[in-house]
């Protein structure tokens, strides 16, 4: 927040550097500089235990989410649980949350960065569906209860909206196949602390699949802060447009949207800076290869659509984006091994106000990657205006997603280095 970066580089003591463990990458120790360039700290925080950082004007966090799962039967529910650690600037050692007995977890790191959220799982199970959220120092002293939660923690962690709060909850139905998805709403200011945003029942064949519902926060946009939640029902799925300042009113004109069977669990691809979301959906256990190739359109104050891409045959949909004005999309299939063979990629581009006729996509930017993709990542970025995308010779080229412009900038590139920052708990 303060302009400062934080970032990784070679161990610099105090000596003997830490023998690394078998397999892993000799220690690395991360840094912190000022804005203007010079040394502010080498922080404590071991880089081999977390994968994301959050960084604030006081300190940093080191985080890393596991999920702590067992059948409905055994003493501990399925547990969001952040494995974290905060080294505050002006200390030399980080501070790891100690936490009252085995049934607490780490909920999150609190909206303001300062504070963790504690959930006291003891009440949870049998005929009894309840979990106590509570906010603590850095080190898990000095609990101060939030509220009570009606059921147990959903398998992602509370999404901020500003400093408020909202919490996927799950409680068992009248068997094991089948729960409540809830999604719950703390306000920091209250009355009431608590509000229900949606609570729909989910068909779970299987424990692990008790909490199907995905909420996707619009932080982009005239609508930013808004509420998009999905659910599969039967063969399709359904979303909901939430305000939550209003969640008793449907922000989408018409109600819940239900797609056509075959989308059934849709997922996020992109967010656009006006604020369009594109969905996608796996494939169904059943086929229908088509699903692949469709996603579900959410503009900001106009009608849901549904839109089917065209794709080549015997390719897939890979990453959807929104830009200028235009979808668009990749086929292809990934390499997602070190021993799978190399890969071919197309990039199309089809504008977002013909995507409800017979579109023809514009083939923008084809590349053939190896198996082993080098370290800093795939030879393009798909930057807010333009392509950039490295040719086989080598080339560093930028052109307008429109395909009409194409600039040469540089030669003797390989590969390109785009940030990509985690999102905060």
């Amino acid at each position: 927040a303060s302009g400062a970066l934080l970032f990784d580089g070679p161990w610099r003591g105090p000596d003997p550097p830490p023998t690394p463990q078998p397999g892993r990458l000799p220690a690395r120790r991360l840094l912190v500089d000022n804005p203007n360039g010079t040394l502010h700290i080498a922080l404590a925080l071991n880089p081999d235990e977390f994968t994301a950082y959050r960084c604030t004007d006081a300190g940093v966090w080191g985080y890393w989410l596991t999920n702590g799962q067992a059948s409905l039967g055994e003493s501990q529910p399925l547990a969001p649980n952040l494995l974290v650690a905060y080294q505050a600037f002006g200390s030399a050692q980080p501070v790891t949350p100690v936490l009252p007995n085995p049934r607490w977890v780490v909920s999150g790191i609190a909206p303001d960065g300062q504070h963790l959220l504690l959930l006291d799982t003891t009440g949870l199970g049998g005929t009894h569906w309840a979990a106590r959220l509570y906010r603590a120092d850095p080190s898990g002293a000095d609990p101060q209860p939030l509220a009570d939660l009606p059921g147990a923690p959903g398998t992602e962690l509370p999404a901020a909206l500003g400093a408020d709060l909202v919490f996927p909850l799950y409680r068992p139905l009248s068997d094991t196949a089948s729960f409540r998805n809830m999604f719950w709403l703390l306000a920091a200011g209250g009355p009431p602390p608590l509000r229900l945003l949606v609570d729909v029942p989910v068909a779970a064949p299987h424990f692990e699949d008790h909490f199907p519902a995905q909420l996707v926060v619009r932080r982009q946009g005239p609508q930013a802060g808004q509420l998009v939640v999905t659910w599969p029902e039967g063969d399709h799925a359904v979303v909901r447009l939430i305000d939550p300042a209003h969640p008793d009113r449907a922000t989408g004109g018409d109600g819940d949207f239900r797609t056509r069977p075959g989308l059934r669990d849709l997922h996020l691809l992109s967010e656009a800076a006006d604020g369009t979301l594109l969905l996608g959906a796996a494939p169904p256990a059943t086929g229908a290869a088509a699903a692949l190739n469709t996603i579900v359109d959410i503009p900001p104050g106009r009608p849901i659509q549904e839109i089917t891409l065209p794709v080549p045959a015997g390719a897939g949909l890979l990453d959807t984006w929104v830009r200028a004005g235009r979808v668009i999309y990749t086929t292809g299939s990934y390499a997602y091994t070190p021993y799978a063979p190399a890969a071919g990629y197309t990039f199309y581009s089809l504008p977002l106000d013909h995507l409800a006729a017979a579109p023809v996509p514009m083939a923008l930017y084809s590349a053939t990657v190896a198996s082993a993709w080098p370290a800093l990542g795939p030879p393009w970025h798909v930057g807010a205006g333009l392509l950039a995308y490295i040719t086989a010779g080598d080339e560093l080229h930028a052109r307008s997603y429109d395909g009409q412009q194409d600039w040469l900038l540089e030669r003797g590139v390989r590969a390109l280095a785009v940030d990509n920052p985690a999102p905060a708990p």
